[in-house]
């Protein structure tokens, strides 16, 4: 860290700096740190996408889905064929009972990556969400077809099914 504090005191323009060293908080979990630093790294570089994807993740860690969820909307301007923006926003949606949207996200992800478990792994656990079991499983499934070693679909799955045993 004493690096990009360095770096930063000798060029305060270099936003490459502040985003390495907002990398670096977000693995403390200093996420307000984090968050001011990709700030800096934004006003420097305006559609720098990692940046605005890193604060999201930022933003989400802190539960402030509204302003992830801006980042996210921002990220899918700036390439609105990137599935990993629509996931993450679904997240977001999802955690803030905005089911309708968070579906329409994780499909859009799933549309733009078709081959892609994880994203199969996130519209399952909107099942889970809204109590439809059967699709969920049959989600998570397609993750594990996809990629065997994608433990949290497993988990997942086992979660779905217990659920589902259970009644609901």
């Amino acid at each position: 860290m004493p690096d990009f504090d360095q770096a930063i005191q000798l060029n305060p323009q270099f936003a490459d700096a502040y985003f390495n060293r907002g990398i670096v908080y977000i693995n403390l979990k200093d996420y307000d740190r984090a968050i001011a630093d990709f700030d800096q790294s934004i006003q420097l570089k305006s559609n720098d996408y990692d940046s605005y994807l890193n604060r999201g993740f930022c933003y989400m860690h802190k539960q402030d889905f509204a302003k992830a969820i801006e980042d996210f909307v921002h990220l899918i301007q700036i390439n609105p064929q990137n599935p990993e923006a629509y996931n993450n926003r679904g997240y977001c949606h999802l955690y803030l009972d905005d089911y309708q949207k968070a579906l329409d996200d994780f499909n859009m992800a799933i549309q733009l990556a078709p081959c892609t478990a994880n994203f199969y792994d996130s519209r399952g656990e909107y099942y889970i969400h809204i109590g439809d079991f059967d699709r969920a499983i049959a989600d998570f499934d397609h993750a594990l077809r996809l990629d065997p070693h994608l433990q949290v679909a497993s988990d997942n799955r086992i979660i779905a099914m217990q659920m589902k045993l259970a009644g609901g």
